[in-house]
């Protein structure tokens, strides 16, 4: 007679058939893959070529790292006594504005000054004038007399 068939056989074989599925995938995909290995195998070689430079170049840059870092260092050192330079020009900044101030108010009173003595021009000009007449009244009567 025969066995009868349990669960466990049904799960087995669907194991089983699972398995073998897998495996053909597993296969397949093995399969594009060794046949895009070449195209792979290209593309490693061309990345390996143009990263040559860019590793030189950045042994170039490695090279430049303590010069810049010796420039920095400078750079530093003047820092500190700019700093302090500003600090005192900042100082003299206050006293810089009131002599300011005081240049406006001696421009203002300079510029009222000016604008009195453009106020006597004419009239130091009639004075003048009157003189000239004066003068040459003078002059005549001098060259009669004579």
């Amino acid at each position: 007679m025969k066995a009868p068939k349990t669960t466990a056989t049904y799960a087995l074989a669907i194991g089983l058939i699972s398995l073998a599925v897998a495996l053909i995938y597993f296969a397949k995909t093995l399969s594009e893959l060794i046949g895009d290995l070449p195209v792979l195998v290209d593309e490693i070689h061309s990345t390996n070529e143009s990263i040559g430079p860019v590793i030189q170049e950045s042994e170039n840059n490695r090279k430049l790292i303590p010069s810049i870092l010796e420039e920095v260092e400078h750079v530093r050192l003047e820092i500190s006594p700019i700093v302090n330079e500003v600090s005192e020009v900042r100082e003299q900044i206050p006293a810089i504005l009131a002599e300011g101030s005081l240049y406006r108010e001696t421009i203002r009173e300079l510029v009222q000054e000016a604008a009195e003595y453009r106020e006597q021009i004419p009239t130091i000009i009639e004075e003048s004038q009157s003189i000239e007449i004066q003068i040459t009244e003078v002059v005549m009567e001098t060259q009669y007399v004579r």
